[in-house]
């Protein structure tokens, strides 16, 4: 099968192959051994790895044809092919190569769940697996026992055997599996010190996971007592064997002296291994570090270039950088319309700040076509996560019958919400429907001066004129009892005391 190396579409590759890890080929024959060999030396010679891996598989290395079948599969190296992958699986199974088997197994489970014939395979084939003695088809069957899956009946007690079996090897993801069933998964007796000493158990034994988990655990004084050392411990050991949660995670301690002493050179390191690693959250605060300058060269270009990283990664808040990269125009031409899909990809993404940038650009028509009543929607999206600044506008929308019907109650309600928050825009809005007696429940100036004088000490000039000619109104004792119905908070600032007349 020659041809495949016609499907090949070039992958970033390391020293191993296509991240193909070299313990995952038994009973290495030369030819394999003189392909990885190769790679090591020249990394770049990936081409002519993948024509010898194919030449081998197709004389019938077991070795080759299990990691052509791998790449297949994930569509590594070479286009994704479900239906070629399997074959060469199978060929590799048919030799008796353990993962190969096990693989097969699960692609058949993943890609035909709805085959009973080929469920039943894919069980036979994992089981074979198991029996070779491979540790993680002991795995994969004890789940499909623990979950009753691939057409098998439930049966806790059977897939915890088999993990017990791993765990007796001292096989790391086992007593890991073992540790989350005391710890109560899928309606397993809990039994926290159990829990925590197969956890610790696991950890020791080098399951990374469990590494990250017990730093968790100790940093948040989560069924152990609060140790940042400990939490720090595990976390360096994790991070050691490149976990980007782990690598993340110490970044974060040694930035805010968690545990250690503060170090943010140690912290930028770490951020780095995480970003390299496409941490997303990693890349996201990486990207932050180089706008600012901390400690680094400011280079707003690569912050930039992280954010994107961390934006196509999945992170909402990196694709609201970019968008205000391309709405301010730094680094890059300013582009509304590029600027706009950044921020609705956040949005949708569930960033309130995002919803807010939607309905303004909607709003203004700026970046796409102008749809007040779409700018209404994302605005009532942000207001309803709590965004200050959304509740503001979709009121000031409700006020004007702008995009929405006008409604004064509604107006009012969303006023109150975010004046609550210490906007003071809202609050001087909200003093003037009291003013106007619209959408409360009756003209109250009191409570109108009262808020506009709230807003005025917030640095508010127009809260001010209210409040001045609010004064010409009322007498004397009215004002009195306007000030009296002010409150001070800790901050210094005065705000009106909490009332119920503004109908939300």
């Amino acid at each position: 099968m020659l041809t495949i190396v016609t499907q090949l579409k070039i992958a970033v590759i390391g020293a191993s192959i296509f991240g193909l890890n070299t313990e995952q080929l038994p009973e290495l024959s030369p030819g394999m051994s003189a392909v990885i060999a190769n790679l090591q030396e020249n990394p770049d010679a990936f081409g002519a790895a993948v024509q010898s891996i194919a030449n081998l598989a197709d004389a019938g290395d077991k070795n080759a044809q299990y990691a052509l079948a791998l790449w297949l599969e994930r569509g590594s190296g070479l286009r994704q092919d479900i239906p070629q992958a399997e074959g060469w699986y199978r060929k590799a199974a048919e030799q008796g190569h353990p993962q190969a088997l096990n693989s097969l197994g699960t692609l058949l489970i993943q890609n035909y769940s709805q085959d009973p014939v080929k469920l039943n395979e894919a069980v036979g084939f994992i089981q074979r697996a198991e029996a070779a003695g491979l540790p993680l088809a002991r795995r994969n069957l004890a789940q499909l026992y623990i979950r009753g899956g691939a057409g098998l009946e439930p049966s806790l007690e059977t897939g915890r055997s088999l993990l017990e079996k791993g765990a007796a090897e001292n096989d790391g993801e086992s007593l890991l599996a073992l540790s989350q069933l005391y710890e109560g998964a899928f309606e397993h007796p809990k039994d926290e010190a159990k829990a925590l000493s197969m956890l610790e158990s696991a950890g020791t034994a080098g399951s990374v996971e469990a590494m990250v988990r017990l730093g968790q655990k100790y940093l948040r004084g989560e069924g152990v007592e609060k140790d940042e050392s400990k939490s720090v411990e595990w976390f360096t050991k994790a991070a050691g064997l490149n976990s980007p949660a782990a690598q993340r995670s110490l970044a974060s301690l040694y930035e805010s002296g968690i545990g250690v002493e503060a170090d943010l050179q140690t912290a930028l390191q770490w951020y780095t291994k995480a970003a390299e690693a496409n941490d997303a959250v990693a890349q996201h605060v990486l990207g932050g570090h180089y706008e600012r300058g901390d400690a680094v060269g400011r280079s707003p270009a690569v912050a930039l270039n992280l954010y994107r990283m961390a934006a196509r990664n999945g992170l909402a808040a990196a694709g609201y950088n970019v968008g205000v990269f391309y709405e301010q125009g730094r680094v890059v031409d300013q582009d509304f319309e590029k600027a706009f899909e950044s921020y609705l990809s956040a949005a949708r993404a569930g960033l309130a700040p995002a919803m807010h940038k939607v309905g303004l650009f909607y709003g203004a028509g700026q970046g796409v076509t102008q749809d007040q009543v779409a700018a209404a929607g994302w605005f009532n999206r942000g207001a309803r996560a709590g965004l200050a600044d959304s509740q503001l506008q979709l009121g000031s929308m409700y006020e004007g019958g702008v995009g929405v019907n006008q409604d004064f109650r509604s107006a009012a309600g969303l006023y109150s919400l975010a004046e609550q928050q210490g906007n003071v825009v809202a609050r001087f809005r909200l003093a003037l429907l009291y003013a106007r007696g619209l959408g409360v429940q009756e003209r109250d100036l009191e409570r109108a001066y009262a808020l506009a004088s709230s807003a005025a000490s917030g640095g508010y000039e127009l809260a001010a004129q209210l409040q001045d000619q609010l004064k010409g109104e009322m007498s004397p004792a009215q004002i009195e009892s306007a000030e009296a119905m002010m409150v001070v908070p800790s901050d210094g600032a005065t705000v009106p005391a909490a009332s119920d007349g503004a109908e939300q």
